[in-house]
């Protein structure tokens, strides 16, 4: 997330450059109209990973006839893009609106510490298009306030209160994501390749109190030692990008014995931060869903190294939340395991690639 408006101008350049599309409806090929199939039993969407907006991932969506990038967000239940009366900070696209207001329905997204930075607007609905199917009545948040700009021209909620509406036209109420190749990545509506993950698939029940994918009860372990402490909920989300968050105390559990490791203030909207000095050694982290473990290697816990050369500090990939909100697993589960989303079921499924 980002709140200057420079900044946003700068990454949503890099994201469209990296996935070469066009900044404006001017340059912009006509596109492909895309019909409501209800034998459909699969849609293959490709996903791209860009490393400067953050490590998150993106996507082409149609809406309503008009391209945009999106950023896709399971952490989330919200489907939204800027509209005419935003300010435009640089590339983002605009969405203009082809039906009327949904009448009294409004949104509002809040982003980082304590929930400072906001999105806000009106609801319209409109057809949704993602790889080779399109989802008619989708209802589409139109953004007319906002206080933090993004790089991207909007957010993918694909969190269990919005993927049932955008799943209504596949035969199975599903969705996975394959990330194990950023050049190659995908999502796949309406159904599950088992070609892609080796062994069984290991199911847990989602907490539906959010409305993106959180599991319950997640543990963690340091070179093999467990901590002792208990995430009560834990996000499984496209939207963390590199940053893993969890209790405070984990964190400082985590980073304990961690020679030069201290908290500084960042110069971004997530406030306080673990560094260490870039040559740093990690320990491994284990994290444990479900009975299930999970080695995080610690060489790929700390972050920026390409950017911070030398002996000066970076940023640590674990990073503490907010207290009593839940963390987030970030791009770490989906580093070594597929997961399968059941909407329908409201389960998480994750077994490890297959080779």
């Amino acid at each position: 997330m980002f709140s200057a408006h420079v900044s946003c101008a700068l990454l949503v350049s890099i994201v469209r450059t990296a996935l070469a599309l066009p900044a404006s409806d001017s340059d912009a090929s006509k596109a492909v109209k895309l019909s409501l199939k209800r034998e459909t039993t699969a849609s293959i969407v490709e996903i791209d990973y860009i490393e400067d907006a953050g490590g998150r991932w993106f996507t082409d969506v149609d809406i309503g006839g008009q391209e945009f990038i999106m950023m896709v967000d399971t952490g989330s239940g919200d489907l939204w893009v800027y509209g005419p009366e935003v300010e435009n900070p640089g590339n983002i696209k605009i969405y203009t609106p082809t039906t009327r207001p949904v009448r009294a329905q409004k949104f509002e997204v809040r982003y980082g510490i304590e929930g400072k930075e906001i999105v806000s607007g009106i609801v319209v609905k409109d057809t949704v298009g993602m790889g080779s199917v399109s989802i008619e009545d989708v209802p589409v948040e139109v953004a007319t306030d906002v206080s933090v700009y993004l790089p991207a021209d909007g957010f993918l909620g694909m969190g269990h209160s919005n993927s049932k509406v955008m799943m209504k036209s596949l035969e199975e109420p599903v969705f996975t994501l394959d990330l194990s190749d950023p050049v190659d990545a995908i999502m796949t509506l309406g159904s599950v390749d088992h070609s892609r993950y080796t062994g069984e698939l290991r199911t847990v029940p989602a907490v539906t109190e959010f409305a993106g994918w959180v599991l319950g009860n997640v543990s963690f372990a340091v070179n093999g030692v467990p901590m002792g402490f208990i995430q009560e909920n834990m996000a499984v989300d496209t939207g963390g990008g590199s940053t893993m968050r969890v209790d405070p105390d984990i964190a400082q559990t985590y980073y304990y014995g961690v020679v030069g490791a201290q908290i500084s203030n960042g110069m971004s909207w997530q406030g306080l931060k673990w560094t260490v000095a870039c040559a740093t050694k990690l320990p491994d982290l284990t994290v444990t869903i479900a009975g299930t473990n999970i080695v995080i290697p610690g060489d790929q816990l700390v972050l920026n190294k390409r950017d911070q050369p030398g002996s000066m500090r970076c940023q640590g990939a674990v990073q503490a939340a907010e207290r009593h909100r839940h963390g987030n697993l970030a791009n770490f589960l989906f580093a070594s395991q597929f997961v399968a989303f059941n909407i329908a079921e409201k389960t998480v499924s994750f077994a490890p690639y297959a080779s």
